[in-house]
């Protein structure tokens, strides 16, 4: 009996301790837990911007046509919904607030969509007055289209920025339509469109970075650096650093819209240089803007 008893209590102590043990590495683990696991995605990575969308159709009163000409207005516009009690309140006003300044007009999007209803219902509908002097003016031509939508754009990984585009593509009439896209980079902690000097030192780095961009059109052209870029099916040799700008993960990108730099059949051009090509040019408020990728 003495033995087992004996036995009975160092198997207890030992259990205890064994607890008292797993306990402590319990606690240790949940406190652990609490401190180092890794936070969720910010208010500010998960922005959601609303889609507005509007359609119109307008048609010609011809009483003498064969048919009925009519234009047809597509409007896809996105807004950030206010969040008055949102922890990120400061972000979404600086963000809407350049939305409307430079992708809309100064206005809010519902009253930019309808001035574009109205503005395009004038000039389409101006043209009853034309046709009753032309009644055999081929219908064709007289269909309209107007469609444009605004995206988020893809911004670099870890930057306190959003790049949004607005496009365009239409069709008023003539031998053929349009399409073009507008670039606007947004920063979180300002309430205003971000310009392409925000990011390239002035002066000589403008200069420096016209040279980088002329040439990678050659390279895209596969034109010798003595070649005339003419000689390419470019409308001038002088090409100029366009403010239609944006920024990704691998650089800050250009775009000229189609008839811009080269003939309507040669279409757009857009082209990245990469954050490492561009170091030596850089502000340090645009590295700062970018995040680490900018860093390289």
């Amino acid at each position: 009996m003495r033995f087992s008893l004996s036995k009975s209590r160092r198997l207890m102590k030992m259990y205890c301790v064994k607890g008292m043990f797993l306990a402590s590495l319990i606690l240790v683990f949940c406190f652990s837990a609490c401190h180092s696991a890794p936070s969720t995605s910010s208010p500010v990575q998960g922005l959601k911007f609303q889609s507005q969308n509007w359609k119109e159709t307008i048609e010609l009163n011809l009483e003498s046509a064969g048919g009925k000409p009519r234009m047809l207005i597509t409007l896809t516009l996105l807004d950030l919904p206010e969040a008055p009690n949102s922890p990120d309140i400061e972000v979404r006003r600086n963000l809407r607030q350049a939305m409307r300044q430079s992708i809309y007009d100064n206005k809010e999007p519902s009253a930019y969509a309808q001035s574009i209803i109205s503005d395009y219902r004038v000039q389409y509908l101006q043209q009853n007055e034309f046709l009753k002097d032309f009644p055999e003016w081929p219908l064709d031509g007289l269909n309209w289209d107007f469609t444009e939508y605004v995206n988020v754009e893809a911004s670099p990984e870890g930057s306190q920025s959003r790049v949004f585009s607005r496009n365009r593509i239409y069709y008023l009439g003539g031998d053929h339509g349009r399409e073009e896209k507008i670039y606007f980079v947004a920063g979180e902690g300002i309430p205003d469109m971000l310009t392409l000097d925000y990011f390239i030192r002035g002066g000589a780095g403008s200069s420096i970075l016209a040279e980088r961009l002329v040439r990678e059109l050659r390279r895209l052209k596969g034109l010798a650096d003595n070649v005339p870029l003419s000689t390419g099916g470019f409308s001038t040799d002088n090409i100029e650093v366009p403010d239609n700008f944006f920024i990704n993960s691998e650089g800050i990108g250009f775009r000229w819209n189609t008839a811009e730099i080269a003939p309507y059949d040669e279409g757009f051009f857009e082209v990245v240089i990469p954050y490492s090509r561009l170091q030596d040019i850089m502000t340090p408020q645009g590295r700062d803007v970018i995040g680490p990728k900018a860093q390289l």
